[in-house]
């Protein structure tokens, strides 16, 4: 089935989405050494450098959408807004008993949740640009999901 041109800019789109996994696995190698050190605090910043660029992606992502599309505001505030609502969440599942109550590990934890939350929304938002309402694009959605799936894990570090 041939791909339908949504709209002007799609190659760029297509060409940089399919190039996230790269990034993705290329800022798990940077941060190996502090994320597998058994350093809390040096795990937790080398989990939210991750997270840095993810966020980064995601602004860059927003770019396909009409500006201040996010929460009426520009797309850097609305996603670091995201994230520290993220961590906020993380925090309350990972100390259920309140703050401070699960331990060192927890901030471990909250790290892998947030990281794991701003992938999800670069996924979300990949399927909202690519994946037209007729199924155009569906394809490259899906193999470009198992990409982004299959990148490396931090377990894996």
């Amino acid at each position: 089935m041939r791909k339908r041109v949504l709209f002007v800019g799609e190659e760029n789109l297509i060409a940089y989405v399919e190039s996230l996994p790269i990034v993705l696995n290329a800022a798990y190698t940077s941060t190996s050494p502090r994320v597998s050190s058994g350093v809390t605090w040096e795990m937790v910043e080398g989990i939210f450098e991750i997270v840095d660029v993810v966020e980064q992606v995601l602004v860059k992502l927003a770019s396909w959408f009409p500006e201040n599309h996010f929460g009426n505001m520009p797309a850097n505030e609305y996603f670091s807004d995201a994230i520290s609502r993220s961590v906020v969440w993380q925090r309350a599942l990972a100390e259920p008993d309140g703050s401070g109550t699960a331990g060192t590990d927890a901030r471990i934890h909250i790290a892998f949740g947030v990281l794991g939350d701003a992938k999800e929304m670069v996924r979300e938002l990949v399927d909202s640009l690519l994946v037209s309402g007729d199924g155009t694009n569906e394809e490259v959605m899906i193999e470009w999901g198992a990409k982004w799936s299959n990148a490396r894990n931090l377990t894996e570090i």
